[in-house]
């Protein structure tokens, strides 16, 4: 179903781009928040299909919609969210929520993947607001 395909994508997303990408840059992923063009810019990423849910049956406008997106952000109509500044988990370390769905519509409500910095997904179906987008400290 849609949560196998969404997980799926997640997984291509971390294995073919944000991997290769902290391995190219000391184990740091793309340092902002809903900011992936650093994947596009390298060339990890040719298409922003990778960034649409397969469970979102709506199609996008700039403007949002379900399992849309509005504000900034890249890629635009991105049915994820994406948690900058983060980076390789060490050993030992918890790995923390890296990409996961913008919105619990995209699987009727059920619950949400989460893609985590190890790689690991997991559908979760219970404290989702607990998952919050994290303020970054602005860099010199």
């Amino acid at each position: 179903g849609a949560i196998g395909r969404c997980r799926a994508n997640l997984k291509k997303l971390y294995q073919e781009a944000l991997l290769i990408y902290a391995e190219q840059n000391n184990e740091q992923f793309p340092p902002d928040n809903n900011d992936l063009k650093p994947l596009f810019d390298k060339g990890l990423v040719k298409t922003a299909e990778l960034f649409r849910c397969p469970g979102v049956k709506d199609s996008f406008d700039e403007a949002g919609g379900p399992g849309g997106f509005q504000g900034s952000g890249f890629p635009p109509a991105s049915s994820y969210l994406y948690q900058g500044g983060l980076s390789l988990p060490g050993k030992g370390e918890r790995a923390q929520p890296l990409v996961w769905d913008r919105s619990p519509r995209n699987h009727r409500g059920k619950g949400i993947n989460v893609l985590r910095s190890d790689g690991s997904i997991r559908f979760e179906t219970k404290e989702l607001s607990r998952i919050r987008l994290r303020k970054l400290t602005s860099r010199q």
